[in-house]
């Protein structure tokens, strides 16, 4: 069984590394994926680096499962949150779309 601090840490610094943009980021998702196949903390952190850079569907998406593969009632709540907030600005950029449509025309 993988030590949960060691698989945040590495999913930290993939997390960090995608979000800014560094070459080969998302394929240490893809392998921490293979490697830790049923970690919540994957999910979270990469959720957390699509949030980071707009891309709020694919975030939702690692939000809403990671806390189906989280043990600690803690970090469900914490990848909840995520899910709430991503929902939150996805709604915002769609009513900023519409105002932005109708100012236009």
């Amino acid at each position: 069984m993988p030590n949960c601090r060691n698989v945040w840490n590495e999913s930290l610094g993939a997390n960090q590394a995608f979000a800014l943009g560094h070459p080969g980021a998302e394929q240490a998702f893809e392998l921490f994926h293979e490697k830790y196949p049923n970690d919540g903390m994957v999910y979270y952190e990469q959720g957390e680096a699509f949030e980071c850079l707009g891309q709020l569907d694919l975030a939702e998406s690692d939000f809403v499962r990671a806390p189906e593969l989280f043990p600690v009632p803690h970090w469900k709540d914490v990848a909840t949150l995520g899910i709430e907030k991503v929902r939150s600005k996805s709604a915002g950029q769609t009513s900023t779309d519409s105002m932005e449509i109708a100012s236009s025309q």
